[in-house]
Parts: C-alpha cells; sequence; structure tokens
C-alpha cells in the first residue's frame, strides 16, 4: 500500500477567496481603483479594452529586441502573431513597439524566481513587484513591419495563483506608450496544454478558467482572446499559432 499523501491542491475557489478578502480591505481601496485603467468618454468603440500591466513588468532595453523569447524554458512552443492598426482608420500602424512577456510552464516569470507560482503575493499583486533576479525568459519586443505585425517565437504559458492562462502586451508609438494589455489563452487549448508535459507536472495548484478570473471578469475578457491553431491538427505537442489584432489609439 502507497502512503505517500497525495499533495493538496488549491482550487480556484479559494485562490479568489484570497482576492476578494484583499479587495475588501478599505486601506486599499484607493490603490485598487486604480488598477484597471479607466477610459476616456470618446475612447473608440473599435479600439482593443486596455487593462492592467501586472505587478511583472520589466523594461524592455535593446537585449531583449528579439523575435525568439524561449530561451531555455520547456513547454508546447508556440507562434504568437500580433498586428496593430490605428482604431479610428483601422490602418496597420507601421514601426510601432511591440513589448510581450509572460510566464513559463510553471508560473514563473523571469526577474522574479525567487516568488512561488502558487503563493499569491497580496497586496504587491496591485503594483510593480521589484523584481529578484537578472533572468529575462520569456520577454521580448519587435517594431512592426509595414503590415503592423510582428511575431516572436515562445512556448505556451502555464498559470500561476488566482490568474488564468494568458499573456501580456503593450504597444509604443513614437516611444509614447498608447496601449497596455493582456490576452486570455482559450479554455479549449488551455485544457488541451495542461495535459502536456512539462505542464502535467503543475499539480498542486488548480488552474483557473477564463470566466473564474477577475480581471476576466472586470476588464472586458471576451474581446482579448486570440485565435488559437495547432500547427498540425490532432499533435498539440506540436505547438500553436496565436494571432491577436491590436487596434490601438494612437492620437
Amino acid at each position: 500500500m502507497n502512503d505517500r499523501a497525495k499533495p493538496s491542491v488549491i482550487t480556484a475557489e479559494m485562490q479568489n477567496a484570497k482576492v476578494l478578502a484583499l479587495l475588501e480591505d478599505p486601506a486599499l481601496q484607493e490603490l485598487t481603483s486604480t488598477v484597471s485603467p479607466v477610459l476616456p468618454d470618446d475612447w473608440p468603440a473599435g479600439a482593443t479594452p486596455k487593462t492592467t500591466e501586472g505587478p511583472y513588468y520589466l523594461s524592455f532595453g535593446q537585449s531583449l529586441l528579439r523575435s525568439d523569447i524561449t530561451e531555455d524554458r520547456k513547454g508546447v512552443p508556440l507562434t504568437l502573431r500580433y498586428t496593430v492598426v490605428d482604431a479610428v482608420t483601422q490602418a496597420p500602424v507601421k514601426g510601432a513597439r511591440v513589448d510581450t512577456w509572460h510566464c513559463d510552464a510553471f508560473g514563473y516569470y523571469s526577474g522574479y524566481l525567487s516568488h512561488d507560482p502558487d503563493t499569491f503575493p497580496g497586496s504587491e499583486a496591485l503594483s510593480h513587484i521589484e523584481p529578484s533576479d537578472e533572468s529575462r525568459f520569456l520577454r521580448g519586443s519587435q517594431y512592426t513591419d509595414e503590415s503592423g505585425g510582428v511575431e516572436f517565437g515562445t512556448v505556451y504559458p502555464g498559470w500561476y495563483h488566482n490568474r488564468d492562462v494568458h499573456i501580456h502586451m503593450k504597444v509604443y508609438v513614437d516611444d509614447r506608450e498608447v496601449y497596455v494589455g493582456q490576452l486570455h489563452m482559450p479554455d479549449d487549448v488551455n485544457d488541451i496544454v495542461g495535459t502536456l508535459p512539462p505542464y502535467d507536472g503543475h499539480i498542486t495548484l488548480e488552474r483557473l478558467a477564463n470566466d473564474e478570473d477577475l480581471l476576466y471578469q472586470s476588464d472586458n475578457g471576451q474581446d482579448l482572446v486570440p485565435d488559437v491553431r495547432p500547427v498540425s491538427e490532432g499533435n498539440p505537442e506540436i505547438g500553436f499559432i496565436a494571432a491577436f489584432t491590436l487596434a490601438v489609439v494612437t492620437s
């Protein structure tokens, strides 16, 4: 008989309970009111919804101007394609800088390897967290071509405490930030990827579905789901291609 105890699993309900308890703290009301961007009344109807940049953003220097951001991270290959267009004219935006970053298969962000992905960071999650190390995997920056496009080679992201599977991005035009947001990866693909190695080794933390993620619920998450297709139908381990059009306000 095997006497080894099964690892306890932190459920989605337990994760969100911690977040909701934090948000009910009166001392944090002013801070939480600024987590999600407040859009102006004249915000174009066709513009991609903005969301918070999250606590793990790091400034992108010249060393992160690259198309392959994988470095040594293991996971299902993902080709990430962004197309940046003007929200008013729908014309492609050439020369915009696109920054993107996300966690690895086990929920770790580069620069923050000392933080346990299964642990809720508390009030720090509502603002920027100072990095703990010099790693920079799964972070990269590129400038859009004439069609407004950029393409990154990476691995499919994993998950961490109180969040669904997501990818962050920022857009700069003439060195001016014009967009910040997060893509929520589709749950049907997340379900498949979660059964593959190394993702299937993250068994101590239940992955939140998109509609269980509080940011997805509050920030028009349904409009921030990319089109994700397999490279080879029936062979998910070969990889996926994710495409998303970012309609940004350039003026």
